[in-house]
């Protein structure tokens, strides 16, 4: 009987010892660690964007290859037309401002044929555009101006006839050509802007 008690003692106290080991192993244990988030990844760029950039630059300096050869030749004429007559004035004979109208407007219909016959980029087409109709306009004005000239013989006075109308005269011409150099000048800066060197001398041919 005494054995008996003794297992039963020694029974229960192992079940006690058991949960106290288990309620206290629940107590302490160390939870599973938590996962720690991804860091989320950086914005990419836009997809294609310096595929874009590179493509509209290398479409600019295109058009700057094929359009700078007749810029060139403009320039050369217009130094060569300098260095043999004299730019219109007041006080010049009807003669040398025909001559010298029929070579500055041979020269610009040259230089704007070629241009025209490029297709622009879609970021110059605008000046592409502006500098072609202004060229265009005033070719057309100096033919007017010759055949005015022609018509009127000695009778056309420079002063009265080209200095001083305002439809076919000076000032006329000048606006026009102010149009045509500030549109070739904003081509030769969107070209630098896009690291293209293009020199195509707009304030010289266009004077």
């Amino acid at each position: 009987m005494v054995k008996l008690q003794k297992r039963w003692i020694a029974a229960l106290l192992a079940i006690a010892a058991l949960v106290a080991i288990s309620c206290g192993g629940s107590a302490t244990a160390t939870p599973p660690p938590t996962a720690t988030p991804a860091p989320s990844p950086a914005p990419s760029p836009t997809p294609g964007a310096e595929s874009l950039a590179a493509l509209e630059a290398d479409e600019i300096q295109g058009y700057i290859d094929a359009v700078a050869p007749a810029f060139q030749a403009a320039l050369l004429e217009r130094q060569a037309i300098d260095q043999e007559l004299a730019a219109p004035g007041p006080q010049a004979q009807s003669r040398d401002v025909a001559t010298w109208l029929v070579r500055v407007t041979d020269m610009r219909l040259r230089l704007v044929d070629a241009v025209k016959a490029v297709e622009p980029p879609a970021s110059l087409a605008s000046d592409h555009d502006d500098f072609v109709s202004a060229t265009y306009a005033w070719v057309a004005l100096g033919d007017e101006l010759v055949e005015r000239i022609a018509e009127a013989g000695v009778q056309f006075n420079v002063a009265a006839d080209l200095a001083g109308d305002p439809d076919l005269g000076i000032t006329a011409a000048n606006q026009l050509s102010i149009t045509s150099s500030g549109a070739c000048a904003r081509i030769e800066e969107l070209a630098a802007a896009n690291g293209i060197d293009a020199d195509l001398a707009c304030d010289a041919i266009f004077e």
